[in-house]
């Protein structure tokens, strides 16, 4: 009887050790998993933070700061939209002059991160005469750089038409600088280059006191730049979180893939409809003409928070008739009331291209360049 109650009490003791183990083993493992998902990053819009959101994965979580609907030319930060930047450990930001209302609120600037590194930026004209180059780049805007490409650049998108001072270390990128990378396929892509920036003379008008500062800060709206923004997000996030960098590249590549395949797709899509002239009500689809080397001829406003002037319109019906554009484009957190005057005049078509996003039917980068796309063919044809 002794015997059995002992071998009672020992298969007891037994169970309740590994109980114990079962429970410790599962507590450490959410543990891990607490510290994983405790890593926090922010993006300003929506294009910025569904790049983001596809290269963190499951590792880091991902807050949108300016929300579907809202403007980022009239956004006024909220308590909440404090409290996200105060908590994440990133803010990726589009530009100094674009982001200007969330940079003033961060305390420590060191916090923000301008994913437009490595990209070829366009250059608003004072003058709109004549804009066969506006791709000017001035070395100061990514003054920057030098604190992340040394680690990581990738030049999907460089430009045989910058400058040397721009790019001064570029000679010196030999086949060492990227011995460690797996990323061979990151020099690969012809399609980063922009060919059509030569032929878009009409986009530059009259940007004195633009709302944006000196450079068009669109770029998102180019496929290429895209995929560098996956780049410089991807590396950024190797940093901050190093035990999980190969998860961040992976999912790197599969962004950049999943884009390549996709501006193959628009760029034939878009093909048949190419010469036919459009005008945009709001001047932010620079990029976006060039990467699907379409026939912008003009925006009715310079800005989205600006009234065209008279000499600015009279220029504008000149090209209208000129190139006998057919089309007009608003957007979603744009106004129509003060063009429909003018799409009378001109018998215009109209139709709404987001650059935005966010919302239904545009929930990832990829579907909302697909949108565009989509909408711009439907519309001219």
């Amino acid at each position: 009887m002794t015997n059995i109650i002992t071998n009672s009490f020992k298969k007891v003791a037994i169970l309740t050790l590994l109980l114990v183990a079962s429970l410790s083993f599962l507590s450490c493992g959410s543990d891990d998993q607490a510290k994983n998902n405790s890593l926090e990053v922010a993006a300003t819009i929506f294009p910025v933070y569904s790049i983001a959101e596809q290269i963190a994965g499951d590792n880091i979580t991902v807050n949108l700061l300016i929300q579907p609907g809202e403007s980022p030319h009239t956004f006024t930060p909220s308590v909440s939209t404090k409290q996200i930047t105060e908590r994440v450990n990133r803010v990726y930001v589009v530009d100094e002059d674009f982001d200007k209302a969330v940079i003033n609120i961060i305390d420590s600037k060191s916090k923000t991160l301008a994913v437009s590194t490595n990209i070829d930026l366009l250059k608003y004209e004072d003058e709109h005469d004549d804009h066969d180059d506006h791709g000017d780049h001035d070395d100061d805007k990514h003054k920057d750089d030098d604190d992340h490409d040394d680690e990581h650049e990738d030049e999907e998108c460089h430009h045989d038409d910058h400058d040397d001072d721009k790019h001064k270390d570029d000679d010196d990128h030999d086949d060492d600088k990227h011995k460690d990378d797996d990323h061979d396929d990151e020099h690969e892509d012809e399609d980063c280059e922009h060919d059509g920036h030569d032929d878009h003379d009409d986009h530059g008008d009259d940007h004195d006191g633009h709302a944006h500062g000196e450079y068009d800060p669109h770029y998102w709206l180019a496929p290429n730049a895209a995929i560098q923004i996956g780049r410089n997000i991807a590396d950024d996030m190797k940093a901050l979180d190093p035990d999980n960098a190969s998860d961040y590249e992976d999912n790197y590549q599969a962004f950049k893939t999943s884009i390549v395949e996709l501006n193959a797709k628009l760029k034939a899509d878009v093909a048949p409809v190419a010469d036919i002239a459009w005008i945009a009500m709001h001047d932010a689809w620079a990029y976006f003409n060039d990467a699907f080397e379409t026939n912008l001829v003009g925006s009715f406003e310079p800005t989205g928070a600006e009234t065209p002037s008279p000499k600015y319109l009279a220029e504008l019906q000149e090209k209208v008739d000129e190139e006998n554009a057919v089309a007009i484009f608003s957007e979603p957190q744009l106004s129509l009331s003060s063009i429909q005057q003018f799409i009378k005049d001109n018998d215009l078509r109209t139709a709404v291209l987001d650059p935005l996003g966010g919302v239904d039917g545009r929930m990832t980068y990829q579907e909302l360049m697909e949108y565009n796309v989509s909408t711009l063919v439907k519309t001219l044809r």
